[in-house]
């Protein structure tokens, strides 16, 4: 089976693919993907049979661009999650003390913000589309740094300089296995995006009804005498972009 990740070698998402295949019984050609838009889009296509995206973090909620990337494609159906524990260190080929710029993805220097600010506090921080891509990018320089696993400072010949730097020491992460198809998760999605459009059509309705009748344009909801609303019963995807489209409604909100 080949399955997409998001890489390249040594992210946390090939270590995730890894145990994923191994709970499914199934011996996996790992097939990395730059960006967590084209690991979607991989199996979406027909590229893989499955892919491993990560879809939120115990420490900074959701991952943005993995809903978004779901949303556009519904054909796909969730085959199984997994929850995989997230130990970032500082890795690089220099000493600690030259260090002025520290490569990541932007989820990974999120989690690792107090950590940075106590011991680089001075120290550029420049996002990438992965730990592992921040890993290949640092390798050689003597005052870059990057916030990768173990695994990938290993993989790309570079020093841990410290670990664990992860200001949460319980930050996990939890990834899905995504696969063509018609499944439970599937279901729930078609209901959430049904769901949401009928509930933006509704907004939109009611705002032109209170534009007419106030004069008011575009302000904050609570002036505008429009309920709140509420998001119970939606998934995580489905709150995401109805949040979206109530700013895009109400942008002083």
């Amino acid at each position: 089976m080949r399955l997409a990740f998001l890489g390249p070698v040594g992210t946390y998402g090939e270590q995730a693919a890894l145990q994923l295949a191994r709970l499914e019984g199934v011996e996996a050609e790992l097939v990395p993907q730059q960006g967590i838009r084209s690991v979607v889009q991989a199996v979406a296509h027909g590229d893989c049979e499955a892919a491993v995206v990560p879809v939120e973090n115990s420490v900074e909620g959701g991952v943005t661009a993995c809903l978004d990337a779901l949303w556009e494609v519904p054909e796909l159906a969730v085959a199984r999650a997994l929850v995989l524990p997230i130990r970032h260190a500082l890795v690089g080929s220099g000493p600690i003390a030259g260090i002025s710029e520290v490569l990541s993805h932007p989820q990974a220097l999120a989690q690792c913000s107090q950590w940075l600010a106590a011991h680089l506090p001075l120290a550029l921080q420049l996002p990438t589309s992965s730990t592992a891509e921040a890993a290949r990018m640092v390798r050689g320089s003597r005052f870059r740094a990057a916030v990768a696993s173990r695994e990938a400072a290993a993989e790309h010949g570079l020093e841990v300089l410290a670990y664990p730097i992860n200001d949460v020491a319980g930050n996990c992460t939890r990834f899905l296995l995504l696969r063509r198809g018609k499944g439970p998760g599937e279901k729930k999605l078609e209901i959430d995006r049904r769901r949401i459009r009928e509930a933006i059509h509704d907004l939109k309705e009611e705002l032109e009804k209170i534009r007419k009748t106030r004069g008011i344009q575009r302000g904050r909801r609570e002036e505008s005498g429009i309920p709140k609303i509420s998001l119970a019963g939606y998934t995580n995807a489905g709150k995401s972009s109805l949040r979206n489209a109530v700013v895009e409604l109400y942008p002083g909100d």
